[in-house]
Order: structure tokens, then C-alpha cells, then sequence
């Protein structure tokens, strides 16, 4: 899975710790000069730090770099140099990432920092004699009518969302046919479908779909028309489906376009699984969309979290981390940025935030596009749970 590959491949590499030193130096470094200062700590240090340019900290252990913006500045990124022409770049601030030997990371900004202009010394100024000033009649404030919240409009579904979507479930992005995708808001008997492509002359949409038993696709069922539907339609509620006690029930669903009475070639194959109704569950590849309120299980692991309304998330396999622990990839299909999770502590592994290149064809709201700023957001929300 290459998102995964970029982002936990970096933070989570496994080194020979038998050679290393007990310590490693970290030092810091701002271009243009006088655009921040800099601070360095241990992620799990919650102290307030002093500013500085070079820290020694523990060998392979998870550090946090956060830069103070000087007015006149602008962050750009993180340069994370490992020596011998290794480099990574970051684009959060603060940004974390592993300590696995002595390096630099310097902090790059646009702009020129602000000279400071001094600020004149007013003159002395008499002091007037106060005349007493009647006290008016209060007026009755007159109690506000409360306006209710609407609720978050879902993003649009692109086609580079889809394809991140397919490649986190390992699928050929390149293939033909539409590209669909399961949605799950966190219901026990229904999934969404969004897709893209088809021909735009399509008199109507049909969708079919298979079960899984012991690990094992069943046959599929017949192709069923989505009332209704035309060649505008890209999006369908399939409700009624059924679900196990305790575990819920996965799915695999197809939509294919029929002009006349000529059927189209059918979607790839989208992964969905009706979560049971104690507590919705995110699997790999599916997304899971955040209304602010719900919980979702991580998988299969004791971790929960709340997703900010309006976001869309999936999680990724898992890789085995550096010590032999598990991590989880919690990615946002939205920005394409992600951030991984000690599968036992629930602490945060690192991030990866996508350059603003790549979130700004999603045409979503702020939320989405501040992958940081979400991921800030989720982290806070995490607690253990026991599976029921």
C-alpha cells in the first residue's frame, strides 16, 4: 500500500541498535534566519520547552520539533536531514517523527521576518476632573432564540479520493469500469455507495452484492436496478442489510451502468462491513464518515476514537513496528495525509500531512483540507475499550 509505505516505512524503520550510541544529538536550524525559534522534546514530554538549536536525547526514541513563527513569516516544511544526502521532508508544525540517529531538521519559511519598529513614548497627559455621569435605567435584554447547527454536508467524492480508497485495499487504481466506494456513517444496517465515471447517458444504475463466510467470498446475488437512478445518479443508501451479533457482516458490493438495455462494465469491487450496533467499526479500506458525536473501533483492537463531523477516514492493515509492537495507519482520504498508532498504548506514532498541492482538488471545506489540525482533534478523543 503506498501511502502506507511513504509514511510508516519512514517513521517506523527498523534499525540495528546494537552499533548505536546511548544518545542522539538533534540540531535545528531556521531559513530564512530570524523566521522562528525553535523548540525540541520528547513526544511524551508534556513540560513547556526552552528554545534552542541543539537537544541529546535518548537513541531511537520519538521526538517533537515545533517552530514559533516570527511575523512576516510564513511555515513552509520540515527538512529532516539524516546525512549522506538522506533527506524527508515534513509539512506539519510541530512535527514528530523517530530519532534513529544524529541529524538536523530545519525549518523553512517564505517571507522575510519583520523588523520591529519602536514604539514612541507618549507625553505626559493631565488628568481630567470627572464629572459624575447619571446611571441610565438598564434595559431588559430580550433572551436569544437559538438557531440550530446544521448538520456537516458530506465531501464530494472525487476520482483521486477513489483511487486512494482502492490502493489502501490493494486494487488496481488503472483498471476500467466506475470507481466505487463504501461508505459507512456509522449505521448497523445500511452502507453508502459513492462512485465515479460511467457514461453520462445511462438510463439506470444496478448494483449487486456477495457475503463472506469463514474468511471465504460467497456467490454473488443478482443484478438489482437502484430506483429511481439515471445518468446523473453516483450515490446510493443501501439499507436492509444484515449483520451478525457481535462481529457484523462484510460485504462486497459491484454498481455497473445499463444504457437501454446494453449493461455496462461493472465497478471494482468495494469492501464494506455493517458494524454491529454496540459500536460502529472502521476497517481497512472502508470509509468511516465523522459526525463529532459517534465512536468507532479501531479494527479489531481495544482503541476507539471519535471522527470530527464531515471528515472521512479508513485505516490501513498494519505493520509490525520497530521492537516487534503493532502500529495502525489512520489515513485522511480527503488530504491524503495519514498518521500511525501504537496498537497497544493508543500513543501516536508519527504523521505525514500531504502538501497543499494535493488537498486543494478536493474542493472540501476547512476541515478537511487542515489534516493536522484533525488528526489534533481525533488523537485527544482516544480511550480503551474492551471488546464486548
Amino acid at each position: 500500500m503506498a501511502i502506507v509505505a511513504v509514511v510508516l516505512g519512514t517513521v517506523l524503520t527498523t534499525r540495528d541498535s546494537t552499533a548505536q550510541e546511548a544518545t542522539h544529538r538533534l540540531t535545528t536550524a531556521v531559513s530564512p534566519a530570524g523566521c522562528a525559534t525553535v523548540t525540541a522534546q520528547l513526544t511524551s514530554d508534556t513540560s513547556t520547552p526552552t528554545p534552542g538549536s541543539e537537544w541529546t536525547f535518548p537513541r531511537d526514541t520519538y521526538v517533537k520539533v515545533a517552530a514559533s513563527v516570527t511575523s512576516g513569516c510564513t511555515f513552509s516544511r520540515w527538512a529532516l536531514d539524516y546525512g549522506g544526502g538522506i533527506t524527508f521532508d515534513l509539512y506539519s508544525n510541530p512535527a514528530r517523527f523517530l530519532l534513529s540517529e544524529d541529524m538536523t531538521a530545519t525549518a523553512h519559511f517564505s517571507g522575510t521576518p519583520a523588523t520591529p519598529t519602536p514604539t514612541p513614548t507618549p507625553p505626559p497627559t493631565a488628568t481630567p476632573t470627572l464629572t459624575p455621569t447619571p446611571t441610565p435605567t438598564p434595559t431588559p435584554t430580550p433572551t436569544p432564540t437559538a438557531t440550530p447547527t446544521p448538520a456537516p454536508t458530506p465531501p464530494a467524492l472525487t476520482a483521486t479520493i477513489c483511487e486512494r480508497v482502492r490502493k489502501l485495499q490493494d486494487q488496481d487504481a488503472s483498471a476500467g469500469g466506475p470507481c466505487l466506494v463504501a461508505i459507512s456513517d456509522g449505521a448497523s444496517d445500511a452502507l453508502v455507495l459513492e462512485w465515479t465515471g460511467g457514461p453520462a447517458n445511462a438510463t439506470k444504475w444496478q448494483y449487486r452484492t456477495r457475503q463472506w463466510a469463514s474468511y471465504q467470498p460467497l456467490s454473488w446475488g443478482d443484478w438489482t436496478d437502484i430506483p429511481n437512478s439515471g445518468a446523473s445518479t453516483r450515490r446510493y443508501r443501501l439499507t436492509g442489510l444484515a449483520t451478525r451479533p457481535g462481529t457484523g457482516k462484510a460485504y462486497d458490493v459491484e454498481v455497473r451502468a445499463v444504457v437501454g438495455t446494453v449493461a455496462g462494465e461493472p465497478s471494482n469491487v468495494a469492501e464494506g462491513t455493517v458494524p454491529r450496533s454496540v459500536m460502529p467499526r472502521m476497517v481497512p479500506g472502508q470509509i468511516a464518515q465523522g459526525d463529532g458525536n459517534t465512536e468507532w473501533r479501531i479494527g479489531l483492537l481495544e482503541l476507539v476514537i471519535t471522527i470530527p463531523a464531515g471528515a472521512w477516514l479508513t485505516i490501513d492493515q498494519g505493520v509490525v513496528a520497530n521492537g516487534g509492537g503493532f502500529n495502525v495507519g489512520v489515513h485522511d482520504v480527503i488530504s491524503g495525509s495519514n498518521f500511525g498508532l501504537d496498537a497497544q498504548s493508543g500513543s501516536e506514532v508519527g504523521r505525514f500531512i500531504a502538501p497543499d498541492r494535493d488537498q486543494s482538488a478536493s474542493g472540501t471545506s476547512a476541515i478537511q483540507r487542515n489534516a493536522s489540525a484533525v488528526f489534533d482533534q481525533i488523537i485527544a478523543t482516544i480511550r480503551r475499550v474492551p471488546i464486548e
